[in-house]
């Protein structure tokens, strides 16, 4: 949902820079507008990384189980 909103965000400042009927590609952003951008921009990275984070757990957890040992060499079966 967060990067949905992004990218409409976005595409609507494209929109508003790129398509004025003079041919001018002026644009504005007022400082609440970009300060909302930033915060989305920053808001969404952070979220990403802890997604990454999980994802690569999973991995690292698969990857034990299959293997059968630990990243260090160490085996997981005692005894």
């Amino acid at each position: 949902m967060l990067a949905s909103t992004l990218v409409q965000l976005l595409t609507v400042a494209w929109l508003a820079k790129t398509r004025r009927p003079s041919g001018s590609t002026l644009a504005y952003i007022d400082p609440g507008s970009g300060a909302l951008l930033t915060q989305l921009a920053a808001s969404f990275l952070v979220g990403l990384l802890f997604y990454l984070r999980g994802v690569r757990r999973a991995f690292v957890g698969l990857f034990k189980r299959l293997v059968g040992r630990d990243v260090g060499g160490r085996t997981d079966v005692q005894g």
